[in-house]
């Protein structure tokens, strides 16, 4: 059998599709089957066992339609994603710290529990209650922003775990005290 030039650039390129697109440490590198749409917490989770939560973070942060979509998968409250959020917490700076604490805030609404019992720091309790994103579309207005702030109220009112009833009334007060801030926010001059 006689070895062409095509033969041998098909054998190199099969080798090279083949090959893991990983990196140091096992790293995740420009994966295409890595997207927004596929992300999934095993894989963060992965990430952040292998790289640790601050470069995790810088590798997430890198791709802003990867990081949108996991703020969007905290704040839906569901477990795996909470847990995803309290791993990458330890490795934030200021800024994506801010947009954990945004997304718990919303998760708020749909696992006031779990949100509740994760967050051990009345400090943080604090900022992660009174955290909302007026800058997103969501809650461009004062009549957008303290609907939101009410539900989050009603949701925490009905916790009744003995275990988080402090927390919880903790959290509607810093909530209250965001409505104030909310009027004064969207008072125009």
């Amino acid at each position: 059998m006689k070895i062409t030039r095509v033969m041998i650039c098909l054998v190199m390129f099969m080798l090279i599709l083949s090959t893991p697109l990983k990196g140091e440490n096992g790293a995740l590198k420009k994966n295409p089957d890595f997207t927004a749409q596929n992300i999934d917490a095993a894989e963060v989770r992965r990430m952040i066992k292998e790289m640790g939560a601050r470069k995790t973070i810088d590798k997430l942060y890198d791709d802003e339609a990867i990081w949108i979509r996991i703020k969007e998968e905290i704040a839906t409250g569901k477990k795996e994603w909470v847990e995803v959020a309290t791993l990458l917490y330890p490795g934030s700076d200021a800024g994506s710290a801010e947009m954990i604490d945004i997304a718990l805030g919303e998760a708020l609404k749909n696992a006031p529990e779990l949100v509740l019992g994760i967050i051990g720091d009345p400090d943080r309790l604090e900022v992660v209650c009174k955290s909302i994103n007026v800058d997103e579309q969501k809650f461009s207005s004062l009549r957008k922003s303290i609907d939101e702030v009410e539900e989050r109220i009603r949701v925490l009112s009905r916790v009744k775990d003995p275990k988080l009833e402090v927390s919880a009334k903790r959290c509607i007060a810093h909530l209250e005290q965001l409505i104030q801030s909310l009027h004064k926010y969207f008072v125009v001059p």
